[in-house]
């Protein structure tokens, strides 16, 4: 890891230090964010029941699109 890198900002980004953990165990960043499936899923369905305009604002292929 890079002297300078700061590992406890990278551990508050993700909210977990399992990312990071992974990510210096030679895991690659697609296989990581594979695990986030069903996560992702739950958040989605709950965020459209919240949106104001529905349809719009969608989240599709691991990014918000406006």
């Amino acid at each position: 890891m890079n002297p300078s890198a700061r590992p406890e900002f990278l551990d508050k980004l993700f909210g977990t230090d399992a990312v990071r953990k992974a990510l210096l165990d030679g895991e690659s960043a697609r296989s990581i964010a594979r695990r986030w499936g069903k996560d992702r899923a739950r958040f989605v369905a709950e965020r459209r029941r919240h949106l104001l305009y529905p349809g719009r604002n969608e989240v599709s292929r691991g990014r918000m699109e406006a």
